[in-house]
């Protein structure tokens, strides 16, 4: 039997005020705007002959401005920093056969130049897959640190939002990203996630089967958050898992990574009070809980408790839910359904897309998916599902790389995610690690 409640939808902050909704950002100005004002962001532009004009007049609209349906204004009128990007200098063609070497010869030119750089990749979608990721990596690999990131667009994108609509959308969610991107906080959450100083992880994976049957599994570890959702590191690594025990299992850390993982996080960052775990599979009793326990018994003392909540959060659902009061039977963002036959609230279900505030129907096509979240571990023992529940729906509102209002997953599932698949790109057995300092480089 389930209970019907309602999580409230999160507010975030601005540099002049709070609301729920990021495209807000256009009024209340970015949470750093004053910060970084004045200051420059170099723009350099990839693209083929054919994009060429569709991609310059895409970068001009961000800086000058768009009116649509709605207004996005100039770039530094709402960001504050000035983009720099000269169209006859700054445009590099590039093809299949010299796209890496020259995106590398600009990279190089903004690390040396010192400001924020972000470099435009936009095509016809005809260079291979291989090639996006490869630029992806070198950022990742060689410019971490250095301020220097990407931004992907396809030639079809920009094309059909010029003529269907919706173009002023597209160039605030690019704005945003690209502010982001500089090194700039767009927003923050107006409320902390979890009331006491603690670290939230979310861990996902991503899995490779090899000629000898056996599975190689990367994960990566996003987020380390703190209590506000500030990323503070994000971790990829790569084990190999043997076939039979993958089977049974499934995806997981082993033992004695997920205690390295977080003895480290302990003594980088200090005690917590609590940790809270978000995974994208269920979780591994014999594996992964038992390290965690023993992590918090190595810290904890009589006068010092480290408590634990461990959710499975899984996106695979079929579960549904129409509202008899909405024009087209569309939920509401933040209903919860808790499985009241699994006590002490095992089991929930929570809509995070969905009828917005204000609305009487959803703007979006398609039947609202919840994610379901099953709660492993819960030390505590008296931890409410709707705080729970807010802690997720607030994870969903930090995805800096749009503004869209009713985002699906958490950020600590979805960068975690993110890290994971390009794991299988960098690592190797020779180097099984590496650590991202900075989730832009992700984004």
């Amino acid at each position: 039997m389930f209970r019907f409640t309602i999580v409230s939808e999160p507010r975030i902050s601005f540099y002049l005020g709070e609301d729920w909704n990021p495209r807000r950002i256009v009024r209340h100005k970015p949470f750093t705007y004053a910060a970084l004002k004045d200051k420059e962001i170099v723009l350099k532009v990839l693209t083929d002959a054919g994009t060429e004009k569709l991609a310059t007049k895409m970068v001009n609209k961000l800086i000058d401005g768009y009116k649509g349906n709605y207004f996005y204004p100039r770039f530094s009128e709402t960001y504050g920093m000035q983009i720099s990007f000269d169209q006859k200098n700054d445009v590099v063609h590039i093809d299949e056969g010299n796209a890496l070497s020259r995106f590398e010869g600009v990279a190089d030119s903004i690390a040396e130049a010192g400001s924020p750089g972000i470099i435009v990749v936009a095509t016809d979608g005809g260079l291979p897959s291989r090639i996006y990721r490869s630029c992806k990596l070198k950022v990742i690999t060689k410019y971490s640190g250095k301020n220097v990131r990407t931004q992907f667009v396809k030639r079809q994108t920009i094309d059909n939002l010029i003529n269907i609509g919706g173009f002023e959308f597209f160039l605030i969610n690019i704005a945003t990203a690209v502010y982001a991107k500089a090194g700039g906080i767009p927003w923050k959450l107006s409320r902390s996630l979890i009331e006491t100083r603690g670290l939230i992880l979310g861990i996902s994976f991503a899995r490779k089967r090899e000629e000898s049957g056996d599975e190689t599994i990367y994960y990566g570890a996003v987020e380390l958050l703190d209590r506000y959702g500030e990323h503070l590191y994000t971790r990829m690594k790569v084990f190999r898992g043997p076939k039979g025990k993958v089977k049974t299992k499934g995806l997981y850390v082993p033992y004695d990574s997920m205690v390295e993982l977080l003895d480290g996080a302990i003594k980088r960052y200090g005690r917590p009070p609590l940790i809270v775990v978000h995974k994208s599979s269920p979780f591994v009793e014999d594996e992964e809980i038992k390290a965690i326990n023993y992590v918090r018994e190595k810290y904890s003392d009589e006068s010092f408790q480290i408590s634990l909540i461990a959710i499975y959060i899984k996106r695979d659902t079929i579960y549904r839910l129409f509202d008899t009061d909405s024009k087209d039977y569309s939920p509401v963002r933040g209903y919860l359904l808790v499985d009241e036959g699994k006590l002490p609230h095992k089991r929930m279900i929570l809509f995070t897309t969905g009828r917005l505030p204000g609305e009487d129907s959803r703007r979006r096509l398609g039947t609202p998916k919840p994610l379901e979240l099953n709660v492993a571990v819960d030390t505590i023992g008296r931890v409410k599902p709707e705080w729970l529940a807010a802690q997720v729906l607030g994870l969903t509102k930090l995805d800096w790389n749009t503004t869209e209002p009713d985002i699906r997953t958490p950020i600590t599932i979805k960068y975690s995610n993110k890290a994971a698949r390009l794991a299988q790109h960098i690592l190797a057995e020779e180097a099984p690690d590496l650590h991202i300092g900075d989730i832009r480089d992700l984004m």
